[in-house]
């Protein structure tokens, strides 16, 4: 195809655009806009989408706000995929009367995010218009930090990290990790990913985890793994030095004070009841227990060391979605448990004995996680080593195949 022709394609769907919105028919307005700003970003068609510009923010007496916004947001990321952009819609040959409405779009968007009596989509969707302006920059990162909050519903949580993951700013790791204790483990697992993705970013993880600010017991397995792929050699044996020291000197002094139950021969019966006592509280297997701790029969190591491993040092290797919660209310009250769920307006809490206690978001002072398993270090404090091969021995025989 030609670039005469295709230019005479993107003007005649422009023009369509313009038919769409005079006949009020905004669903076909958007889509047809939408390819529009496609088709013109892969030409490089920079004066179409500054025209488009208009379009996008035009009539804002007619058009509904959160589709204005989007529109907007498309129209500017289509801009900055041109390969004379610069770092912003700034850069664009736009007039004085267009950098006023985007302008005035990008900030009515600020006031949208923040807005707790606004519906979640609509406060999705204005994330998509901050770090839009160069000397705003700071005042956007101060809202992502403010708003990675217990009380903000978890799909703007999630929008802003996405947001800020496709800047190269040193400030981003710091303010994704500014609240960590109270972020979900949803969105924890999301800000690793984005972090591990820039050498810097993980170098200032690193200093959070040597300096103890952030708890080694919070890099999961795949995490580490993939932060470990970093091609700087330097950081690669800071981390591995971390990560090889998770192991609590005193967990492993137990460890080795009851490695002996491994070799002893264990008896099913007695160690069934005594995993009704001690474990069926949080974990269950066949018949006996509550669902809160992680699935016993979906164990991919089962050897008696793994299981020796679990019971005694349980905060080794455990998966984010099973670290203990607290969550304070505005009337005082403290709850813990493991974050079951999430919604805009509300968490649920699982606690042992599978007690759900589930909170409004408006009523939440603090969410914080204590970095730990909800399963208690000590719990060998009143079992010996037979108590520990019988109860080996029971689990074992539940889960093989």
């Amino acid at each position: 195809m030609t670039s005469s022709i295709h230019n005479g394609i993107l003007k005649t769907v422009f023009a369509e655009v313009i038919r769409a919105r005079e006949a009020g028919r905004e669903s076909l307005r958007l889509r047809l806009l939408n390819q529009l700003l496609r088709q013109s970003a892969a030409s490089g068609q920079s004066e179409l989408l500054v025209e488009a510009l208009d379009l996008a923010v035009a009539d804002p007496e007619t058009q509904p706000v959160p589709n204005r916004l989007d529109l907007l947001a498309r129209t500017l990321d289509a801009v900055e995929t041109l390969p004379n952009r610069g770092a912003t819609f700034q850069a664009t040959k736009l007039n004085s009367r267009q950098r006023q409405l985007v302008n005035e779009q990008i900030h009515l968007a600020r006031e949208m995010v923040q807005s707790e009596s606004l519906d979640t989509p609509s406060r999705v969707v204005a994330v998509q218009l901050l770090l839009r302006t160069p000397d705003e920059e700071r005042d956007d990162l101060a809202i992502v930090v403010r708003l990675l909050h217990p009380r903000t519903p978890p799909e703007v949580a999630q929008a802003l990290v996405d947001r800020v993951s496709g800047y190269q700013l040193p400030s981003i790791a710091d303010a994704l990790l500014a609240g960590w204790r109270s972020h979900s483990p949803a969105l924890r697992s999301q800000i690793l990913t984005v972090i591990a993705t820039r050498p810097s970013w993980i170098a200032l993880l690193a200093e959070r985890l040597e300096s103890g600010e952030l708890p080694l017991a919070a890099i999961d397995p795949v995490t580490r793994q993939r932060l470990l792929t970093t091609k700087n050699s330097d950081l690669r044996a800071r981390l591995s030095q971390l990560f090889d020291s998770a192991t609590s000197a005193d967990r492993g002094q137990v460890l080795d004070q009851f490695r002996s139950a491994i070799d002893l021969a264990g008896d099913q019966t007695r160690g069934q009841q005594l995993f009704a006592k001690k474990c069926a509280a949080c974990h269950r297997l066949g018949q006996t227990g509550k669902d809160v701790g992680p699935q016993l029969a979906t164990l991919t190591n089962k050897s008696p060391e793994a299981l020796l491993v679990a019971m005694l040092d349980p905060n080794r290797a455990v998966e984010a979605k099973y670290l203990n919660y607290v969550a304070v209310t505005e009337d005082g009250r403290s709850l813990s448990g493991v974050l079951a769920e999430e919604t805009a307006g509300s968490v649920t809490l699982i606690a042992a004995e599978g007690k759900r206690t589930t909170i409004l978001r408006s009523e939440l002072e603090e969410l914080a996680s204590t970095s730990k398993s909800m399963m208690p270090d000590g719990l060998e404090k009143d079992l010996t080593p037979q108590d520990l091969a019988d109860v080996i021995a029971f689990v074992s025989q539940s889960i093989s195949p």
